[in-house]
């Protein structure tokens, strides 16, 4: 028996919000879809957005830091920085950013209205993010 299922079907031809999050990272897209064109993008793999989310402190590398300290090679400052682990790229934070600067990628591309084909209410990162992308640019939602 095959059910009938609605499906959302919105214009191609306007440009298409899209947003994925991995077990590591978020990502959002701004693309046209008829076309296949990126419009804006942005990740938390960018150097741009990772350098301002907070570092992770790695226990093992810390206390091997702490054992080094009076060793520590004073021609290479950043040395303390190689025992540290990466960055929290899957929090509220980093989906705040991510929607932050994608808006100011998709105001520079003149974008100024997106399709979400998502409907519903959401909760967490993904609420975060299509709030501060709203806020940062303006861009209407359809």
């Amino acid at each position: 028996m095959v059910k009938n299922i609605k499906i959302r079907r919105l214009p191609l031809h306007l440009p298409h919000l899209l947003f994925q999050m991995t077990n590591k990272h978020i990502r959002a897209d701004v693309v046209l879809l008829d076309k296949g064109i990126l419009l804006a993008s942005c990740d938390t793999r960018e150097p741009k957005v990772r350098d301002q989310l907070a570092p992770v402190p790695h226990p093992t590398r810390q206390m091997r830091l702490d054992g080094m300290r009076g060793v520590k090679d004073k021609a290479n400052p950043t040395q303390t920085e190689l025992y540290f682990g990466g960055f929290y790229t899957k929090t509220a934070q980093a989906a705040e950013l991510v929607g932050k600067t994608l808006a100011e990628r998709a105001v520079e591309a003149g974008i100024t209205e997106v399709r979400w084909e998502r409907p519903g209410e959401y909760q967490g990162k993904m609420k975060v993010f299509l709030e501060s992308f709203v806020k940062a640019s303006g861009v209407k939602l359809r």
